[in-house]
């Protein structure tokens, strides 16, 4: 396959959710083609082990799971690296202790309203 024609990690993991069977491609056919799709998908992020390839579809899972800004956040700061499952959930969280839902930056007194700690500014 030519430079030109290379996908990135991502256009390859979102090819291959995307595909579907034609109405005229057999199924053998079409598992061939999600099998070479997903050797394509796996090798771009350069999944030589079990144990990376599981870290691999761990990540893929927490993107689906956080908020649109947390999401655009992490895949900012990922770039064109494909960050650890363990180093997006850190990063997920330190977003969410730093920003609310809806994107604004938390000051550091609605943060301690956030962590339960109201009750001691209350008594002051």
């Amino acid at each position: 396959m030519t430079a030109e024609f290379k996908l990135n990690p991502r256009e390859y993991h979102a090819h291959f959710n995307a595909v579907t069977r034609n109405g005229d491609e057999t199924h053998v056919a079409f598992r061939a083609h999600l099998d070479n799709m997903w050797n394509f998908y796996v090798h771009s992020h350069e999944c030589e082990n079990y144990e990376k390839l599981e870290d691999l579809i761990v990540a893929n899972h927490l993107k689906d799971s956080p908020s649109p800004q947390c999401l655009k956040y992490c895949l900012e700061i990922e770039g064109h690296k494909l960050l650890s499952s363990k180093d997006l959930a850190d990063l997920a969280d330190v977003f969410d202790a730093n920003y609310t839902t809806d994107g604004r930056y938390r000051t550091w007194f609605s943060g301690l309203m956030i962590l339960g700690v109201t009750t001691l500014l209350q008594r002051w």
